[in-house]
């Protein structure tokens, strides 16, 4: 089911797209008083980092990856490489 409904490899053209709305997302998150300035920091640093994977053509991409936001979102969970 998954090769059905994963878009992947079609959408990865979206990545800097998803990130610039992730990262609006996490201001308004902080703004709202969700998040702390410290998560939003550490947020936004991440996200700058999985966008320069992308573009340098680094990003690993993994078969659990359904789509752009979910391979980015996974990234941002793992440990620094």
């Amino acid at each position: 089911m998954e090769m059905l409904s994963a878009s992947i490899t079609v959408d990865q053209r979206l990545s800097e797209v998803d990130i610039q709305g992730s990262m609006a997302y996490a201001k308004a998150l902080e703004k709202a008083g969700i998040l702390s300035k410290t998560e939003l920091e550490k947020i936004l640093s991440g996200l700058e980092k999985i966008s320069e994977e992308w573009s340098k053509g680094v990003f690993g991409v993994i078969q659990t990856d359904e789509d752009i936001h979910t391979a980015n979102e996974r990234r941002l969970k793992e440990p620094p490489s």
